[in-house]
């Protein structure tokens, strides 16, 4: 009797243990008839049982459920509401099964899995990008990254978008990591370098934007947004020859450029040739009419040119030769005043095109309209 009672004991533990197995197949069977809410429920509760829970059968099902789930969310399908985690509770199932998987039966399984999380994490990371919720975007961008490397899958996509995510954030750290490896894999190539030095810039790094920039500029070097830094590097360290040197090279590939032609006339401004500035301003401004940088700069150049003709006026004693300079001068104040007028036309609100009004009309005494513009300030 003793042994048969142990006998009956033992029949009840593998029965029980079997039964809990029992639902792990139960969800595969719903999972291949697509029965996904009643497959969720059988796998859901064979993860808590002992005899089930640390089986990989356990947690690949579970896996596939879920991933299925997400599928069905990513398309709008019937069981879309079943769970708003599905992606998550995928991902976490297959690492548990790829964990408990000793023998590495369940190996392309696992794989196929994770490659699917990483479709998944891409596709819901490309959504938010494209609906400009950006730190949301770079984080699932991350994810992406995160799996593609735990399956070997050289994700370029996911790095440059996923920095171009972060840029956008301003989270610029997060974004010169990413882009560095989009860079060193050559994807988007002199877009991923020119992105990534702004990036450098932003941060607050200089040498590592003058490094990147250079090194990209040498790279592609006939990729606009890297011409346009490496001058604005020059500009930013007075070195305009150089900077002159770049930008025309630059036009004679691309002489449909506004933003070049913009940057040499700035270069022209700084090194005080006004004709030579006017014309690349005026080139900028032919092409984009609405350039209000590029109208701005004109005003400031003509009326910093003016003081200039003021101020040596101002050492001239004899009344003649003076007044012939103080003549020259105002003409030089009025050139400048039609193109603050028309950046004040473009941004009536722009506190240096206010400021600059109301210095020149001061100048050419224009009391009527220099109240109007004291008025706004």
């Amino acid at each position: 009797m003793k042994y048969i009672l142990m006998f009956t004991l033992a029949m009840v533990v593998t029965l029980s243990g079997n039964a809990q197995m029992g639902k792990v197949y139960t969800a595969y069977g719903h999972l291949q008839e697509q029965q996904l809410d009643k497959a969720k429920a059988a796998i859901d509760e064979a993860t808590t049982h002992e005899k089930s829970k640390d089986h990989p059968k356990t947690w690949l099902y579970r896996g596939q459920i879920y991933a299925l789930i997400q599928a069905h969310r990513s398309t709008e399908g019937q069981f879309k509401d079943l769970d708003d985690q599905a992606l998550e509770k995928a991902y976490a199932s297959f690492l548990r099964c790829k964990e408990l998987d000793q023998k590495g039966s369940f190996e392309k399984d696992i794989a196929k899995g994770l490659d699917d999380c990483r479709r998944g994490y891409f596709t819901e990371a490309a959504a938010a990008l494209n609906g400009g919720d950006y730190p949301k975007a770079h984080e699932l961008f991350k994810k992406t990254v995160e799996v593609s490397d735990l399956i070997e899958f050289s994700d370029t996509n996911s790095y440059f978008y996923g920095g171009q995510s972060a840029y956008l954030a301003e989270d610029y750290k997060g974004a010169i990591a990413l882009l560095t490896r989009a860079c060193d894999l050559k994807m988007k190539q002199g877009e991923c370098w020119n992105l990534l030095a702004s990036a450098h810039w932003f941060n607050g790094d200089t040498l590592g934007w003058k490094n990147t920039v250079e090194k990209g500029a040498e790279l592609y070097p006939e990729y606009g947004g890297l011409i346009t830094q490496l001058a604005s590097y020059y500009v930013i360290n007075q070195k305009y020859p150089e900077a002159k040197e770049v930008l025309h090279k630059a036009i004679e590939k691309f002489p449909d450029n506004e933003e070049l032609c913009y940057n040499l006339g700035v270069v022209y401004d700084n090194l005080e040739e006004v004709d030579n500035a006017k014309t690349y301003y005026e080139k900028a401004i032919a092409m984009k009419p609405d350039y209000f940088d590029a109208i701005y700069n004109l005003g400031a150049m003509y009326y910093n040119y003016g003081v200039r003709i003021q101020n040596g006026a101002n050492d001239i004693k004899d009344v003649k030769a003076y007044n012939k300079e103080k003549a020259k001068a105002d003409e030089t104040f009025k050139s400048a005043l039609v193109y603050f007028e028309q950046a004040y036309a473009l941004d009536p609100n722009d506190r240096n095109v206010l400021v600059s009004l109301q210095q020149i009309y001061t100048r050419l005494g224009k009391k009527d309209k220099l109240a109007e513009i004291e008025q706004r300030l």
